[in-house]
């Protein structure tokens, strides 16, 4: 009697409608969404404060370290040398955007020049295609740990994912991720993706086989922390 209730229960179709609150709610919220050009200032914002944190933190470490050096290893007529290291302390900040700017260049370059597009398929392992995937995804590790996940949840983010190949939608907010095979990953409109999550295009079979097929999030879904889409 259970099973048929709950049969003819699935079968019922639902008449329920969103109460007039949520609509308004979300009407609401909507209104409230920054425009592309504030995303694009909070980018600049987020990626030069965290720049700034890094000088003032080796300049506090630089103190902290000429105040415990004796006095008396500073000789009479010398011109104080931390000075000079405090500029270059002062400097690291734009010496890493600077090296950040050039590393994106390069890593474009190498990911269009050695793939191109992914493709879908399987393909060898130890194969060409699947050699060179590598070594894009070793440099584009690099680029996350350098510069990317500093742009989490900023409109720098999608843009550089779209550089690199994914179909990214509007009203995406991406936590620090890992995308691969980008071109074969469709992000649509209103999409959440948390932190620490990957979706990946491609995967591993046997040992021996690289299979790479399209990947795509549905409008206003949301992955959790730590998820996997593959």
């Amino acid at each position: 009697q259970l099973a048929q209730r709950l049969s003819q229960t699935s079968n019922t179709e639902s008449d329920w409608t969103p109460p007039q609150v949520c609509n308004e709610v979300k009407n609401d919220l909507t209104s409230q969404q920054v425009g592309s050009t504030g995303r694009v200032v909070f980018g600049i914002a987020s990626f030069l404060y965290l720049n700034y944190l890094l000088g003032v933190g080796l300049l506090l470490a630089l103190i902290w370290y000429d105040m415990l050096e004796p006095a008396e290893t500073v000789k009479e007529g010398e011109t104080y040398q931390s000075l000079v290291t405090v500029k270059v302390w002062l400097a690291l900040p734009g010496c890493h955007v600077a090296f950040c700017a050039s590393w994106a260049i390069l890593t474009l370059a190498t990911k269009w020049l050695l793939i191109g597009r992914y493709r879908q398929g399987v393909h060898a392992t130890w194969g060409l295609y699947a050699m060179r995937s590598r070594l894009v995804e070793m440099m584009l590790s690099f680029s996350d740990v350098a510069f990317a996940h500093w742009l989490a949840g900023t409109a720098w983010q999608l843009w550089w994912l779209r550089l690199l190949g994914a179909t990214i939608g509007e009203n995406v907010c991406l936590g620090r991720v890992t995308f691969e095979h980008h071109d074969l990953i469709t992000i649509e409109n209103g999409v959440v993706v948390e932190h620490s999550a990957k979706v990946s295009a491609a995967y591993l079979a046997n040992g021996i086989e690289l299979h790479a097929e399209p990947v795509a999030v549905g409008a206003n879904a949301t992955i959790g922390e730590a998820a996997a889409v593959l």
